[in-house]
């Protein structure tokens, strides 16, 4: 049987739901993050089609869906494919989230200390 097992199954569930909380944390209008955004979806479109043959649907928002009755089907060579550590997508994808999570970090860090705020003053 060619289909996946449980485990792989809730592995792409956690990394599509991982994936979009990624995205939806990146409302920022931080120049660093919304470039990391973009680039997470222009990669998730990139490999539209590889993604659709294992059950998963890149929206029109950027966001991953899994096709249920697609998934439980899915090719495993297909799935080591796409998310192997070798395979472009699963590394860009590591570092293009490690890239937002600094970002953001950062962002939220520079909030509550207050450092990286101009403040004007006017005489």
């Amino acid at each position: 049987n060619s289909d996946i097992d449980e485990t792989t199954k809730s592995s792409i569930e956690a990394f599509v739901k991982t994936y979009n909380n990624t995205l939806d944390s990146s409302k920022s209008d931080d120049y660093d993050t919304q470039r990391a955004l973009k680039q997470m979806k222009s990669l998730s479109n990139k490999y539209k089609d590889e993604l659709g043959d294992i059950g998963i649907t890149v929206e029109s928002n950027g966001k991953l869906t899994i096709k249920e009755d697609l998934l439980k089907v899915a090719d495993k060579s297909k799935v080591r494919k796409v998310f192997s550590k070798e395979n472009e997508f699963s590394k860009k994808a590591f570092s293009i989230s490690k890239q937002m999570n600094e970002s953001i970090r950062n962002n939220l860090l520079a909030e509550s200390t207050g450092n990286g705020k101009k403040i004007n003053i006017c005489l």
